[in-house]
């Protein structure tokens, strides 16, 4: 990994993952152990499903295998920062009683070995372009225009949720589990042009 995409990963990445856990409820420091650890679980199954998604993909479809380590990226870094809110003994001891721990560390490996050891045939500046492009789409999951979420269109199966955050109220829909999900006009990422890039000036073109 590049210094540089290693820089965006541990800064404005894992912002954008503490903006989006916070603006739609799914982090917030006034939780219990027992939310924090439901949280952990439902990550960690997100996590999961994006790696067996990324590698299903893998060798038969380039563009589907960009997005899956993009989600990857963003997934991991989101579970990661859920653990880290179980720091202390008290909350350490709790978690390691409700939470399958060698199940949580052989996802964290493989997703290592997947992210990090194994060819993709992208370069880090192709993950780059396509993590920046993850992020802006996710950001599109919620809001905080009550007026443009009054016209989102949804499936029976979500329900709309309310979060105040830093004095400002967010809109969002989640599942019954609680999983943020998408309005009928989502528009979904487009790495077309990604996969096409040869050097970093293509990827700031792309960005811009």
């Amino acid at each position: 990994m590049t210094d540089l995409f290693k820089e965006y990963i541990n800064t404005e990445f894992k912002d954008a993952v503490v903006e989006f856990n916070h603006a739609t409820g799914l982090d917030s420091d006034d939780f219990t152990l027992e939310q924090k650890v439901n949280n952990i679980n439902l990550q960690s199954n997100i996590v999961r499903e994006e790696l067996i998604e990324t590698i299903t993909a893998w060798g038969d479809d380039e563009i589907e295998t960009l997005d899956g380590l993009a989600d990857m990226w963003y997934t991991l870094v989101n579970l990661n920062e859920k653990l880290s809110l179980l720091a202390d003994p008290e909350s350490e001891a709790y978690a390691e009683k409700h939470v399958n721990i060698k199940k949580l560390e052989m996802l964290s490996s493989l997703c290592e070995v997947v992210l990090h050891d194994l060819p993709s045939g992208f370069t880090d500046e192709q993950k780059l372009a396509a993590c920046k492009l993850v992020v802006d789409n996710n950001k599109g999951k919620y809001t905080a225009d009550k007026t443009e979420f009054d016209t989102w269109q949804y499936d029976k199966k979500l329900k709309p949720k309310e979060t105040l955050w830093n004095g400002v109220v967010y809109y969002c829909l989640v599942d019954r589990n609680g999983k943020v999900g998408k309005h009928k006009h989502f528009a979904k990422v487009c790495l077309k042009d990604v996969i096409s890039l040869s050097d970093k000036t293509e990827v700031d073109e792309v960005e811009q």
